[in-house]
């Protein structure tokens, strides 16, 4: 069993970095193109598969893992449509690979809270300037990170405190995995509903696109066989709940 501690960091960063955008416009969708386009995708990973896992995190033993847990609430307020009025992109997504974890982010300069970073692709859009198709950067909170990144992720006073109650001593486990009560996990080649900030680093050379809100920004889709057009046979998880709920439920979807 991995070792595991409560912890709760509430960076101001971090609302910086999956900070939430506002605009709102209708969506339609085309089913046979869905299930066309996560037919090739899934060919697509597999045969990237056969070439080596796309999931940096497969070759970390849970025993050299150990697991931090933090505590925050994301706001939804009463709008059933919230997160989709409140983010520029909605898409259901294929996740190609997760590349690895990291604090120090590529576009703010600077250590903030982990998070998990790799490669989706758009499989349909409900809103939002990005094509059927396109292979985008992703980032997520929570992550797996050597200790030497956590550790020097903390600022100085973290540092301080952490030496003095360990007296310098270095944990046993060689990673560090940070994670939010309630939160998910996000898995290589499963298809979401996810709700994505688009950001870019200051010299413009790069640009990821932020999977937002934890467990609520990020729904497991389930899809009916292709050749099927009903969008309304399109379910997503509801992950406090269990629950499988309609498309319908998070995206005003035209009739």
């Amino acid at each position: 069993m991995k070792n595991s501690i409560k912890y709760t960091k509430i960076m101001g960063v971090i609302l910086t970095l999956f900070s939430i955008g506002v605009v709102g416009v209708g969506a339609t969708t085309n089913l046979s193109a869905v299930t066309e386009g996560v037919a090739q995708t899934v060919v697509s990973q597999s045969d990237s598969n056969e070439m080596g896992s796309k999931n940096a995190y497969e070759g970390i033993e849970d025993s050299n893992i150990l697991e931090i847990e933090s505590r925050g609430e994301v706001f939804l307020g009463e709008d059933p449509y919230y997160l989709y009025n409140n983010n520029p992109v909605v898409a259901l997504v294929s996740i190609d690979s997760i590349d690895g974890g990291r604090c120090y982010s590529p576009v703010f300069d600077q250590y903030i809270y982990a998070h998990t970073y790799g490669k989706m692709t758009i499989v349909e859009v409900y809103k939002g300037d990005v094509k059927n198709g396109q292979q985008l950067n992703y980032a997520r909170l929570g992550g797996i990170v050597p200790f030497d990144e956590y550790y020097n992720s903390m600022i100085k006073e973290q540092r301080e405190k952490y030496d003095y109650v360990t007296k310098g001593q270095r944990p046993k486990e060689d990673y560090v995995k940070m994670q939010f009560a309630g939160n998910i996990d996000i898995e290589v080649g499963k298809v979401y509903v996810a709700f994505i900030q688009p950001q870019t680093s200051q010299d413009g050379k790069y640009t990821q696109y932020s999977i937002m809100s934890l467990q609520y920004g990020l729904r497991e889709a389930r899809l009916p066989e292709a050749g099927t057009r009903s969008v309304e046979e399109i379910t997503v998880l509801n992950n406090n709940s269990g629950k499988l709920e309609s498309l319908r439920s998070l995206i005003p979807l035209s009739k």
